[in-house]
């Protein structure tokens, strides 16, 4: 291990996990806004990404100086490449739950909604998804991170839910036709988030066991085979 970078490394990821927790709170707030029809809080959204935004960036350079300046080892080098993973997952999720807010004025009235479709129960499995992983980022927990995958199951299982619920609704509420598709593409949003958390997850543990996760029925060997 290569004392000098150590420091600068455990910084970085406290600035991912203060990235997750703006984060959090953006995906919390703009579920919140379109369950209560809150233009108000919906807006909050769009300005907390622009502290988003900023962390990407100062995560980005740190990263590179690192690399650059300090010869790391490769424990800390395999961080660090984990660290600009988790980085862009978290800008993607900040970007996801701002085009869910956008849609808190353009979804139908929450009553036509809320008890016959499944997003609320897919927004509840993405928080649980976000909770779990925010655990694992934290505390380089291998085993948090793991459980996560099962979480994502459910999710995906409560977003196959949502599009058939939503073209019940449209049958029986043709006037709202053209605003129920934006609950669709909520959910979409949502399903999204979740896969966004999950990698973050695999990165955890590939900063921590040094496996990498993403395509676990590929193997570098068998690319040139």
């Amino acid at each position: 291990m290569t004392l000098a970078a150590q420091p600068s490394i455990d910084r970085v990821f406290g600035l991912l996990v203060h990235m997750f927790d703006l984060v959090d709170e953006q995906v919390s707030n703009a579920t919140n806004a379109l369950m209560s029809a809150d233009s108000t809080l919906a807006r909050q959204v769009a300005r907390k990404d622009k502290e988003v935004d900023v962390l990407e960036l100062e995560v980005d350079q740190t990263c590179e100086t690192l690399l650059a300046t300090l010869s790391p080892d490769l424990q800390q080098i395999r961080r660090l490449i984990a660290a600009m993973r988790i980085n862009g997952e978290l800008e993607r999720m900040g970007d996801l739950s701002k085009n869910i807010a956008k849609k808190t004025e353009l979804v139908p009235p929450v009553h036509i909604w809320s008890t016959k479709t499944k997003l609320i129960d897919l927004a509840d499995g993405v928080r649980r998804i976000m909770h779990d992983t925010r655990d694992a980022l934290a505390l380089q927990n291998r085993l948090c991170a793991r459980r996560v995958t099962a979480y994502d199951l459910r999710v995906d299982r409560a977003w196959r839910e949502v599009h058939p619920a939503v073209s019940a609704l449209c049958a029986q509420h043709p006037k709202h036709t053209e605003a129920l598709i934006h609950i669709v593409s909520v959910g979409k949003s949502l399903e999204r988030i979740a896969d966004h958390t999950k990698s973050i997850a695999r990165s955890v543990i590939y900063a921590v066991e040094g496996v990498d996760m993403r395509h676990p029925n590929a193997q570098a060997d068998q690319v040139f085979a």
